[in-house]
């Protein structure tokens, strides 16, 4: 016989899509028959199939009622009925009994739930208390380890300074303090030693000096006279303290301060300059004016001394012209004379001419040179400055602009903090909104749990009570009728017995007794009413 191999499959369906109840074909049930299978028809796959030891009781419970249901339809008879009524009677024991246990057996499984639940919730509490003290000793731990370090760094730094001023006790003199040793009366001035020898203290009366200048007002006045007068002015001249920057920012910023101030204070020396010596101007351009039209020609009848005087007025105006012509001419001549000495030169000149305009030329030509040095060396110089202005200038602005910076970005990293506190505190007022939900749910589930176990016990109990009761009224209602019955027999016994026996003597005496105890009674009482309604 071959081993048996297990072998595993590939499908295209998932284990959710696959048929997880039975086949169950058509089928039909013939007249006068029953199934049992039908009775069974609302056990499905998971819900009480396959079937448990809960489910074949039920089933054998199921059968036993089918069994005494055909017994309870033999027993249709009048004669039977009291025996029909007790096998009833004890059928709604058991289904009773059946559905008591039912219900404990429900209460003890949910009670097992709850307390599963809540020994779990307790374990998950006390897991989470043990993981906060496990927290909080060991910060509390390491907290008093940072604190015995600390105290064992300032014993050991407190040892070593003292170790360092026991070295420099014997080295250590310190200077006389006159006014301290006279203020203390157990100071050797006072209190001197035996051990140290001569007290000069002690004979003070011997170096006393009295002098007539300072026993009487003459002599003060006297020695006053004698001292110059700019002894008595005291000048006391306080020195401005020197501000001691321990930051380098600002000793940077003082650097800075003064380097402008002298940059300011140059830059008004030349401006005072130029106010001083004014250049002209290099751009001003003149505006040429367009020429006045001449006036339009009048004709008046004048007289002849206005005639002359515009004559006069005419010639007179000629001549400024003509004068302003010549100094022009005279003015342009003067500004071009080199060029016109120049120009004279060149036409037969002797050869120490010649040397002398050779020797002038090449005298200008060192003067120009001298004069371009000149103005190169002046242009260094400004070069040299406008260098240095320019760096320091840079240098200014380059750290003002550094300062704006990071001004910006102090700011900046303030308004992220100030925007993180506040989310901070929006996220912590949000969580503890959501923590008090949480809690009330919490609260609310607890209590509705609380409702219901209640609400089921009462139910529970209310149910059991309302059979009990019933139980006791039907009990009772039986038990009544039964003594009813009984009784009423007894009493028709008796009375068949007594009609039977019964006598002319016997009726009259009880129809005398019967007219005795009620009629007359009656008639007296409507009698009393009657009287009472009337009065």
């Amino acid at each position: 016989i071959a081993e048996t191999t297990s072998t595993l499959t590939q499908t295209d369906l998932r284990e959710g899509v696959t048929q997880t109840e039975p086949y169950t074909p058509e089928y039909y049930v013939p007249k006068g028959t029953t199934s049992e299978l039908l009775s069974i028809a609302m056990l499905s796959y998971g819900c009480g199939l396959p079937a448990g030891l809960a489910e074949v009781e039920m089933i054998e419970r199921m059968r036993t009622k089918r069994i005494w249901e055909l017994e309870q339809m033999q027993l249709s008879e009048k004669c039977q009925v009291e025996k029909r009524m007790k096998k009833m009677e004890e059928q709604h024991a058991l289904e009773w009994s059946v559905r008591d246990a039912e219900i404990q057996r429900i209460l003890d499984l949910r009670l097992k739930v709850t307390m599963k639940m809540l020994r779990l919730r307790e374990g998950q509490t006390d897991e989470i208390n043990r993981q906060r003290l496990e927290d909080l000793w060991n910060r509390k731990e390491e907290e008093a380890h940072k604190k015995l370090a600390k105290l064992k760094f300032n014993n050991l730094r407190a040892l070593r300074k003292i170790s360092g001023k026991e070295c420099l006790v014997e080295r250590k003199i310190l200077r006389r303090d006159v006014v301290k040793d006279y203020t203390d009366f157990g100071s050797q001035a006072f209190a001197p030693l035996t051990r140290i020898g001569v007290f000069l203290d002690m004979n003070a009366a011997k170096y006393e000096f009295d002098s007539y200048l300072l026993s009487s007002l003459q002599g003060v006045t006297e020695l006053e006279d004698t001292l110059n007068r700019k002894q008595y002015n005291c000048n006391i001249r306080i020195r401005p303290k020197s501000p001691n920057d321990k930051i380098a920012v600002q000793r940077r910023r003082r650097r800075r301060e003064k380097e402008l101030e002298r940059i300011y204070d140059s830059i008004q020396k030349e401006k005072e300059l130029l106010s001083k010596s004014p250049k002209p101007l290099k751009f001003l351009q003149k505006i040429e004016k367009p020429a006045v039209r001449p006036p339009t020609p009048t004709a008046s009848f004048e007289s002849e001394v206005q005639d002359n005087k515009k004559l006069a007025i005419t010639f007179l105006q000629q001549m400024i012209r003509g004068r302003h012509s010549q100094a022009t001419m005279l003015q342009g001549k003067e500004e071009r004379m080199e060029l016109i000495k120049e120009l004279r030169s060149t036409h037969a000149l002797l050869q120490s001419e010649q040397s002398f305009i050779e020797a002038h030329k090449q005298k200008t030509l060192e003067e120009q040179d001298l004069r371009a040095r000149l103005v190169t060396r002046d242009d260094v110089v400004d070069s040299l400055i406008s260098e240095l202005e320019g760096e320091t200038l840079s240098d200014c602005l380059d750290f003002l602009t550094k300062e704006l910076d990071r001004l910006k970005e102090e700011r900046r990293i303030e308004a992220f903090v100030m925007l993180a506190e506040r989310n901070r505190r929006i996220r912590e007022a949000e969580e503890s909104g959501m923590r008090q939900i949480e809690e009330r749910r919490r609260r609310e589930a607890d209590e509705a749990f609380k409702q219901i176990v209640k609400v089921h016990q009462d139910t529970v109990d209310s149910y059991l009570e309302d059979i009990i009761l019933k139980t006791i009224d039907s009990n009772a209602d039986m038990q009544a009728r039964k003594l009813v019955q009984q009784t009423a027999i007894m009493i028709d016994e008796a009375a068949n017995k007594a009609e039977n026996s019964r006598s002319t003597m016997d009726s009259e005496e009880i129809v005398a007794q019967l007219v005795l105890g009620f009629l007359i009674p009656e008639v007296f009482k409507q009698d009393h009413n009657n009287k009472s309604r009337s009065s």
